[in-house]
């Protein structure tokens, strides 16, 4: 291989996934080790990388990274773990894995009964979450990779300008499922277009990554989602 090839094929993507619907997805990789930057662990967990990919060939046109906050004890600790577990039983069931075997997982070794219990401080918030990722990675691991399954995602924004993914059990799917991704609402448009106006206003002011986080949803789902 000429070293121009070389460079040009080792170059990162830089493209990355648009708002709304995407099509001709894999899930390229998925790690949940602990990320640093700049020598300081960064609050984040379970990092998936989520690629757009040419179906025939499985080259890689467009990709962004998208994790999830860690927890912090207070008001919306309950709600943010179900919603992060809702969002990650959505991957496991899109690419094949064994959702039943993840659920049943989750239960035994966490008290999904009261889960105001596993938030209730910091420490029990980081076990919860290194749990559930450490159940989330062992259920998809095999079935992650460019020839994976081909998905179709509805990616949007929160409040703040990150790219999110959603905690909805319609947000991924395969991208030959007849299952119909929920729909934009107005809502997502008109938050991607407050945060595009912000950033637009401050440029010099910190710019949003790529590190996902969940929005707050109005209708927050029931513990009895969880079982």
């Amino acid at each position: 291989m000429s070293l121009f090839r070389e460079i040009v094929e080792t170059a990162p993507i830089t493209n990355t996934l648009e708002f709304g619907y995407n099509h001709n997805l894999v899930i390229k990789n998925v790690d949940i080790g602990q990320r640093l930057r700049k020598g300081i662990p960064v609050s984040q967990n379970t990092f998936i990388t989520y690629s757009k990919v040419n179906p025939e060939t499985r080259e890689v046109l467009a990709e962004t990274e998208l994790s999830y906050w860690n927890l912090k004890p207070g008001k919306w600790a309950e709600d943010n773990f179900i919603d992060q577990y809702n969002s990650l039983l959505a991957v496991v069931k899109a690419v094949g894995a064994d959702a039943e075997k993840f659920m049943d997982s989750i239960d035994s070794e966490l008290d999904t009964e009261n889960i105001d219990k596993l938030v209730k401080d910091k420490k029990s918030c980081t076990e919860a979450q290194e749990t559930l990722s450490k159940i989330f990675y062992d259920s998809v691991k095999d079935h992650v990779g460019l020839q994976s399954t081909l998905l179709k995602g509805k990616f949007v924004m929160n409040e703040s300008g990150f790219f999110v993914t959603l905690s909805s059990p319609n947000w991924i799917c395969k991208d030959v499922d007849t299952e119909t991704l929920d729909k934009i609402t107005q809502w997502e448009v008109t938050t991607r277009d407050k945060a595009i106006a912000a950033k637009a206003k401050a440029p010099t002011s910190a710019k949003p990554d790529n590190a996902g986080k969940l929005p707050g949803t109005k209708n927050k789902p029931t513990l009895n989602d969880l079982i």
